[in-house]
């Protein structure tokens, strides 16, 4: 303003002694720092509204060709390869200037920067130039930048940049610059403040202006060019803090999410641990269920007998009697510790199958007759359906005889009374084994104990209540023994028909006493037994 004022004061000396050139030459001057102001006052106006970076570089190069009137306006960028050299080079420099003279400062060494053109524009008179946004080159590659770099600040105005790049040991140039298109030219620094200190500075970019023909680069214009590059550095700082905090942002917003998935991921796992352990502690109830009762019944039972003996004159008849109590409680307690070391032998391996030879259908003809007589009260039938021809099974028989009579008095439990249990027997004889089926309709396995029907002292919930015979030992022997014959087993149990007109009742899970009463829903349940048919020659 105060410039302004001065120049209307000589343009008013001028009209009134009617030198008409001098006032032409005044209102240059006028004009001159008029478009000088409006560049100053855009250019701020664009930083204070937060303008994109590429659009405030973009419109000073626009503006600066247009006030200066010079023919070529390009903003560089600087991208240092060790971004640490950066605050190592502040530090040096403030070193320096603590500790030095200024004429007698080493040279400092110059780092691996990438500079890219961010931002060009051109006079209209030069319609034809071709744009070279996005171009790239190293410092070391152009003389004009190291000096701009090692004399920040301050810019450098050259006259003619080809006699200046022979002033120098390295007289390379960047592709981007035409010393003989354009000779004349000033390169001012774009520096930014490192830790608010004005004695510690970095690089940032490089503001570049070209021209054709000589021109004197005037104190004003530089000074100018100063406050341009120290608007444009402040931009640049403050859009690379934006980014950098974005980026601390983000990388911090990844994190909490990766950390909520991890404690989602916990807390799914705690979960299921919780719900493991509340199955297992279910598990450790029923078992300790199942043993206090088939353990204490037939004691009870013997003890009750032992105390009917002792009574003086007791019929001989009757004495009989409760001997075949203490026998038959007896037994019940002997096959109890005998399928629990069974079991623990099976578990172990260290029991071997003695394979022999057996005649299938005539092993299964023997043990249907024996569950003819026992079905014969619950009026349930056993049919056998075997094929025609003769089949051999290479197999322990005593194991097989003992997974057979398993499922079939666990058929014959939980069979509907009038019922017909199916025993199928296929020859499989492309995969040389043979398929056994077992199905019996009655009282069904449910979906929640299907997983578990093998399982050790698994028996449903309420059967210890209702009193329903079993030791949960049965299946899970059933299991043992078809894996030491190197066959497979397994279940299947779907619904088949309402039991009158009353409601869907539960169904309980079957196998030596799985379940309890007797469902409103009739379920078809099939064992399928698998063992492969060894050769003759089998040990």
């Amino acid at each position: 303003m105060e410039k302004l004022k001065s120049v209307s004061e000589q343009l008013a000396v001028a009209v009134e002694e009617g030198s008409s050139g001098a006032i032409a030459c005044f209102q240059d001057q006028g004009s001159f720092y008029r478009q000088h102001q409006n560049l100053l006052y855009d250019l701020t106006m664009a930083i204070h509204r937060g303008t994109n970076l590429d659009r405030i570089l973009q419109l000073t190069a626009d503006r600066l060709v247009e006030a200066l009137q010079t023919e070529r306006a390009t903003i560089l960028l600087l991208k240092y390869a060790d971004p640490l050299f950066k605050t190592r080079q502040a530090r040096s420099a403030e070193a320096l200037n603590r500790e030095t003279d200024p004429g007698k400062r080493p040279p400092q060494p110059l780092p691996r920067v990438k500079i890219t053109v961010v931002a060009q524009a051109t006079s209209s008179d030069q319609g034809d130039s071709k744009p070279q946004l996005h171009q790239s080159f190293w410092l070391h590659e152009c003389f004009w930048c190291q000096a701009a770099f090692t004399n920040a600040p301050h810019p450098v105005p050259i006259s003619d940049l080809a006699e200046f790049l022979r002033g120098g040991s390295n007289c390379t140039y960047a592709p981007i610059f035409d010393p003989d298109a354009r000779p004349t030219g000033v390169n001012v620094p774009l520096v930014g403040s490192a830790g608010g200190s004005s004695s510690s500075t970095t690089v940032l970019g490089f503001l570049v202006l070209e021209h054709s023909q000589a021109r004197p680069w005037l104190a004003e214009e530089l000074r100018l060019l100063e406050i341009v590059a120290a608007s444009l550095s402040t931009a640049i700082l403050h859009s690379q803090t934006i980014q950098h905090v974005q980026a601390l942002v983000e990388d911090r917003n990844a994190q909490l999410h990766s950390s909520l998935d991890v404690q989602a991921k916990l807390y799914e796992k705690s979960r299921q641990q919780v719900e493991q352990l509340r199955r297992l502690n279910q598990v450790k109830d029923e078992i300790l269920s199942t043993l206090s009762h088939e353990l204490n019944t037939p004691l009870t039972t013997m003890k009750m007998a032992v105390q009917m003996l002792r009574q003086p004159g007791l019929p001989l008849e009757r004495q009989v009697k409760y001997l075949d109590i203490l026998e038959e409680e007896l037994r019940r307690e002997s096959n109890l510790v005998k399928d629990l070391l069974n079991l623990q032998r099976l578990e172990s391996g260290s029991v071997e199958p003695f394979v022999q030879t057996v005649e299938l259908k005539q092993f299964l003809r023997n043990l249907a007759n024996s569950f003819d007589a026992k079905w014969a009260e619950a009026e349930l039938k056993l049919s056998l359906s075997l094929p025609k021809s003769a089949i051999k099974l290479q197999t322990d028989a005593n194991s097989l005889d003992r997974i057979l009579m398993e499922l079939l008095t666990n058929a014959g439990k939980y069979s509907e009374p009038g019922s017909t249990v199916h025993l199928q027997i296929a020859h499989d004889r492309s995969a040389n084994q043979v398929v056994m089926n077992l199905t019996n309709i009655g009282v069904g396995i449910s979906e929640e104990d299907l997983p578990y029907i093998f399982d050790k002292f698994r028996r449903g919930t309420g059967v210890t209540e209702r009193a329903i015979a079993g030791t949960g030992l049965g299946l899970a022997l059933v299991k043992s023994l078809v894996q030491q014959l190197n066959g497979t087993i397994t279940v299947v149990s779907r619904p088949l028909a309402r039991m009158g007109d009353g409601e869907m009742g539960g169904t309980g899970g079957q196998g030596d006493g799985e379940t309890g009463g007797r469902s409103a829903v009739l379920y078809e349940t099939c064992f399928t037994l698998t063992l492969p048919q060894l050769s003759a020659t089998a040990s």
